[in-house]
């Protein structure tokens, strides 16, 4: 049991103090999965080598996730609708060769009407997170 404790907190250590091996180095939305996988990792720890260490590690883990779970989630949604933007838009254009799409060049009317059709369906739902301050706790992941 001590074992995995200590290889735990020398492993959070270690990529603590170690330029390559920042834990959060990205943040974002990518710290955040980071942090998923971490408390993924702490829950895959089998019951009998749990120790008081790893139980309050695990809770504070948990804790962070599912506060920034909304977060996350406005952030991956935005990604995706600027990820549909961009490739109505054909940005970058070295992915989307003139020739390949469609049999020809594109025209700005076919372009609009794209984008015409993304805010068609694009419907915001309100529940989107808030941030009541200017620090957001998914930056501090």
């Amino acid at each position: 049991m001590i074992e995995i404790e200590t290889q735990m907190r020398s492993a959070i250590r270690d990529a603590v103090n170690r330029p390559s091996r920042k834990p959060f180095h990205w943040g974002g939305l990518t710290g955040y999965q980071q942090l998923e996988g971490i408390a993924l990792a702490l829950h895959s720890v089998a019951p009998e080598a749990e120790t008081a260490y790893l139980c309050r590690l695990s809770m504070q883990v948990d804790r962070a996730v599912d506060q920034n779970r909304p977060l996350a989630q406005d952030v991956a949604g935005a990604h995706l609708w600027l990820t549909r933007i961009a490739d109505g838009l054909r940005y970058p254009p070295s992915s989307f060769p003139a020739s390949g799409l469609l049999g020809g060049p594109v025209s700005s009317d076919q372009v609009r009407a794209e984008m015409e059709d993304l805010l068609q369906q694009f419907h915001p739902d309100g529940s989107t997170a808030r941030l009541s301050s200017p620090k957001s706790e998914l930056a501090e992941v």
